[in-house]
């Protein structure tokens, strides 16, 4: 696991408890105290947490937001690159949809000179960057998810079949040829197999470090998707192992 993944985790866990201590981190995630406590400086030198006697705790009561925030920050150049190659991709009078994840985002910051295209999503980010656009957006509702400030459950799944949509594009946390894509909820794993059923075409968008690194439940597996786009700074022993498996890998260029 990749220490920014880890950060966000221990972020979600302090949402969920309003606490960490260094000694249980260290076990849950098998790292050494020394590698919490780096964790934890890191994570205070962003003003997201406070360190306290053997942990920390939050530095507000707006840990939902510093969540969020935080993952913005994780390789913003990748997903801002991801974002812009995405945008040059969508045509006028399509019907897309974008997941929840700080790449989906990317992608919406870059529609608003779009007039006519449809856009559904169960992410609150998408929707508030969009809202006030010329674009036809749907919210699909439901339960509200605390990390990803997303609409999650059985009423988004609902609401979800009653669409179809021309291209979908989703996030992963991990993507690895054994375990396949992998994410940090059963929900969120659940809807991104819904979207293949509603979606013509189903792209996996990934910043490259999720590449090599696995999550808590798997998602699906790679040959799942019609294309997986990433940055150009993946690593080129990817190149050849997913041609060998017939799995379709875009770079975006980053500038």
């Amino acid at each position: 696991m990749l220490a920014d993944e880890r950060r966000s985790l221990i972020m979600e866990d302090l949402y969920n408890n309003g606490i960490v201590k260094v000694n249980e981190l260290s076990e849950k995630y098998d790292v050494t105290v020394e590698t919490v406590r780096r964790d934890i400086s890191a994570l205070q030198e962003q003003n997201l947490v406070k360190k306290v006697y053997g942990g920390a705790v939050p530095i507000s009561s707006t840990v939902k937001d510093s969540l969020y925030t935080s993952r913005e920050t994780l390789h913003a150049k990748e997903k801002a690159a991801i974002g812009r190659f995405i945008s040059e991709k969508i045509h006028e009078g399509e019907t897309i949809l974008l997941g929840s994840g700080t790449t989906t985002l990317e992608i919406a910051k870059n529609l608003k000179h779009f007039n006519n295209l449809t856009v559904i999503t169960n992410s609150f980010p998408v929707i508030m960057e969009l809202i006030s656009t010329k674009l036809n957006i749907f919210c699909l509702g439901g339960h509200v998810g605390n990390i990803d400030m997303n609409m999650i459950g059985a009423f988004t799944i609902n609401a979800l079949k009653k669409f179809h949509v021309d291209r979908a594009f989703i996030t992963a946390l991990g993507i690895t040829t054994g375990a396949g894509v992998t994410c940090y909820s059963s929900e969120e794993a659940f809807f991104a197999r819904q979207v293949r059923d509603q979606a013509g075409k189903l792209i996996l968008v990934a910043d490259s470090s999720k590449f090599g690194n696995n999550s808590l439940v798997i998602q699906g597996q790679l040959m799942d998707y019609d294309t997986i786009i990433t940055d150009s700074n993946l690593d080129k022993s990817y190149f050849d192992e997913f041609a060998r498996n017939d799995i379709k890998l875009i770079l975006a260029p980053m500038k």
